[in-house]
């Protein structure tokens, strides 16, 4: 969903597929792919989460610090023939999903470009 917005932002169109029989069944101009290689959140976040959940403090889920390392591709209309592939690291202070996001943002822009 969060990619869909970049595209959105973008001036492009984009949905998220969520199986692989939709994506073959599809008729997709481009398929942007993320694989998530390694994610590390630090023990203050675990703890901070919990306590938040139980306060109902969702700062308290931000507490520590998060860790990701992805790789985005963008894939041509036949779903296997790579365009562009970049790798992304990304620490934050903030939850693992934050972290994804802030490695997304990384290399978002050039694999938009290459999609127009």
């Amino acid at each position: 969903e969060y990619i869909a917005q970049k595209l959105s932002a973008a001036g492009l169109s984009g949905r998220l597929v969520s199986s692989q029989a939709e994506l073959t069944g599809g008729n997709y101009a481009n398929t942007i792919a993320v694989e998530i290689k390694k994610l590390k959140e630090s023990g203050a976040s675990k703890i901070g989460g919990l306590f938040g959940k139980v306060t109902g403090s969702s700062d308290m889920a931000k507490a520590g610090s998060s860790s990701a390392e992805i790789v985005v591709t963008l894939y041509g209309p036949d779903g296997r023939t790579v365009i562009i592939s970049s790798p992304a690291n990304a620490e934050v202070k903030g939850s693992p999903s934050d972290a994804v996001k802030a490695a997304i943002d990384q290399v978002i822009s050039p694999i938009l470009i290459k999609a127009k």
